[in-house]
């Protein structure tokens, strides 16, 4: 029984965690990037932990294992992964109201509550009492540790960077599934009863696999727009990476991570859109700008003015955004500068590239 806990322990916070970095981007898009998202998040995610807790205290009496712990650990992770699948939709959703944060956070709190209950059941499931407790339970805390922290790793950094946040989403949902439908089976439930589980989790997990696309379509115009959002409006083209979100109006109008991040514009005669004046106007500025340092690639318009320009040997663009590099792929007249040998582009952040190139130096900053 310790091993399967240990292993249960791992998957809850393995799939706990996963969602929180899932919904720390949607705060994150939500708020424009500001430090409040994770505030925000971290108050309904931690009180929903504590709630989760507290509500399974009752089931949590008595010798273990039970087949109520059981039952209850099962039901618990069911419910946590149904809300968790689709908090994200209904969070959008909110952004379409007048004040969406205070709603948002106990939305968050329901949500989490659910998954808070199953580390406490896990723990009542497989500790028997009057043995070694403080030794048993720092096993099954020891796992979920290190599940969460393999969630964290796993999703921010490498599930993200190729998935859709609607699809990771999905797929810890439909892991959520096989879960519960696993811990039923500890219970050598009846033939009836585990069918009846068996099927309810089968249908939640179909009912996830084929939703997700239109229960995700315009999230994120809803995050960026709130209460602008207009229904049926939709993005040209959503860039997610790990580094964030990357999306594109029909007029092409970037937004990065929730903020306006120019428009893909090299036409002066559209100066009001973006500005883009302002890099014609190098030979003003300089009498012979070689060498540019451009912070930030947005479309590219900037960057193609610059390394058209006949003076400039060459343009050095720090981006920290590797969703700019594929938006410049779908505009013919950006996607020459991955190719121009005047154009070098560096995936950093600009404080660490300077600090790594001591030596480096430009004519225009």
């Amino acid at each position: 029984m310790m091993a399967l806990a240990l292993l249960l322990s791992f998957v809850s916070g393995f799939i706990a965690l996963s969602y929180e970095i899932v919904w720390y981007r949607a705060f994150s898009i939500g708020m424009s990037g500001r430090a409040q998202a994770f505030a925000l998040l971290l108050v309904g995610y931690l009180t929903g932990i504590a709630l989760g807790s507290w509500l399974s205290r009752r089931v949590c009496e008595g010798a273990a294992p039970t087949r109520r712990a059981i039952y209850a650990l099962a039901a618990s992770v069911f419910v946590g992964n149904v809300l968790g699948f689709m908090f994200v939709p209904w969070l959008a959703d909110l952004m379409t109201w007048p004040r969406p944060w205070m709603p948002s956070v106990g939305l968050l709190i329901v949500t989490v509550t659910g998954l808070g209950s199953v580390f406490p059941l896990v723990a009542q499931m497989s500790i028997p009492q009057r043995s070694a407790v403080g030794r048993q339970f720092s096993y099954v805390y020891a796992a979920n540790i290190l599940g969460s922290t393999f969630g964290s790793v796993v999703t921010g950094f490498v599930l993200l960077d190729r998935m859709t946040a609607a699809q990771v989403t999905t797929w810890l949902g439909i892991a959520g599934m096989a879960s519960a439908a696993g811990i039923v089976a500890i219970a050598r439930p009846t033939r009836r009863a585990m069918a009846v589980a068996g099927l309810a989790c089968v249908l939640a997990a179909g009912g996830m696999w084929r939703s997700s696309a239109a229960l995700f379509d315009g999230v994120y115009e809803k995050f960026i727009f709130m209460r602008q959002y207009q229904p049926g409006e939709r993005f040209a083209h959503v860039i997610e990476t790990r580094s964030g979100v990357v999306a594109v109006t029909q007029d092409a109008v970037i937004y990065g991570g929730g903020v306006y991040d120019g428009v893909v514009n090299t036409d002066l005669r559209h100066d009001e859109r973006n500005a883009v004046h302002r890099p014609y106007m190098v030979g003003a500025l300089h009498p012979k700008p070689r060498r540019v340092l451009l912070v930030g690639l947005g479309g590219g318009s900037w960057a193609a003015v610059l390394a058209h320009h006949p003076e400039v040997e060459h343009v050095t663009v720090v981006e920290i955004d590797a969703g700019h590099l594929k938006l410049l792929t779908y505009y013919p007249e950006m996607v020459q500068l991955l190719s121009n040998p005047k154009v070098t582009i560096e995936l950093d952040d600009i404080r660490r590239w300077l600090a790594r190139h001591p030596k480096e130096r430009f004519d225009l900053v």
